[in-house]
């Protein structure tokens, strides 16, 4: 099955082989897939530090969004030291809203789309509200800083 392949000495190109990405993956080179390689589904709970069973896994990169009591209820992107530059994932809403916020590395600001999220010492400092039914895509872009952009929602036409 041909792979999509992006590379700092070849650019783009297609790989026939059985080496290297996962098969109908985009390689974005240094092990950077973009293939849904490991699926979480996660159960927001109330707004509160970061918590086990409000952590997105490090190998996650899909992530299914429930609350458990209101829109407040918050998740985190895993501490940006703990993932490697270009990590993405895929993170999308099925109830009501959600926060999203980061943990941070206690020594450094942790940031989404520049806007510190934790402080120098890993505090939560502010989150981003989710709407209902959102889908987001969440790529690491610096030591201590997320991108974080909603996908946006197409309706289809009449034929």
């Amino acid at each position: 099955m041909p792979k999509v392949q992006v590379t700092k000495t070849k650019g783009l190109f297609q790989q026939t082989s059985t080496t290297g990405p996962v098969n109908n993956a985009l390689s974005l080179g240094d092990g950077v897939n973009l293939a849904f390689t490991s699926t979480q589904a996660m159960t927001a709970p109330a707004a509160g530090a970061a918590a086990e069973a409000s952590r997105i896994l490090v190998g996650s990169n899909l992530v299914t969004v429930t609350q458990t009591n209101d829109a407040d209820d918050r998740i985190y992107l895993p501490s940006p030291d703990l993932v490697p530059s270009g990590w993405t994932c895929l993170i999308v809403d099925l109830s009501g809203g959600f926060e999203l916020s980061a943990e941070g590395d206690g020594t450094t600001a942790t940031t989404i789309n520049n806007v510190a999220v934790t402080n120098a010492g890993g505090v939560v400092a502010a989150e981003l509200a989710v709407a209902a039914n959102a889908m987001l895509w969440a790529v690491k872009t610096g030591d201590n800083a997320y991108h974080v952009t909603s996908v946006a929602t197409v309706v289809p036409d009449s034929v």
